[in-house]
């Protein structure tokens, strides 16, 4: 029994020192790059309010691991990366904006309780106060979404974009 906590908690260790040992500032720089990007292209869509075609669903998957990925090491980035590429490859906003909430959800409930078997982390008071942050956000900004036109709402997250990337 003893032996199996040792062993486990050189497994904690082992797991902390290489997620403290990643490249998260190199690859800030380049996400914050990409995003100034999107963000521009969904400004730029936005005003001229024209679609080059039918939505694109080419690696999908592939911008679901990348983003969930990065919001694993990196402590944040599904929402942005998601969000904004789906939206920029002519996807409807409103559509998006809720699918990728939805998603979210469960990609952090995973995240969370590997975080928690792996490392055996867990702050409660985070916890909370992030489920009533969630909890009060939710339906304010579901009826927000419903009610901007998909140009305006476009634009929104287009200029957001940017503007928080360059923060």
């Amino acid at each position: 029994r003893d032996l199996h906590r040792l062993i486990r908690r050189q497994r904690q260790m082992c797991i902390r020192d290489r997620l403290s040992s990643a490249p998260v500032s190199y690859m800030k720089i380049i996400v914050n790059i990409y995003l100034l990007i999107i963000g521009a292209v969904i400004t730029i869509k936005a005003i001229r309010f024209t679609f080059s075609g039918k939505p694109s669903f080419k690696g999908i998957g592939l911008l679901g691991g990348l983003g969930g990925f990065l919001d694993a090491v990196g402590g944040g980035g599904w929402g942005p990366i998601v969000t904004s590429t789906l939206i920029a490859r002519n996807h409807n906003p409103k559509l998006v904006i809720g699918s990728v909430n939805i998603a979210e959800f469960f990609v952090t409930i995973i995240e969370s309780v590997t975080f928690f078997m792996a490392l055996g982390m867990v702050d409660w008071k985070i916890i909370l106060g992030l489920v009533l942050g969630g909890l009060i956000a939710a339906p304010f900004a579901a009826y927000v979404c419903k009610k901007l036109p998909s140009r305006l709402l476009m634009a929104l997250v287009g200029i957001l974009l940017m503007f928080l990337t360059l923060r």
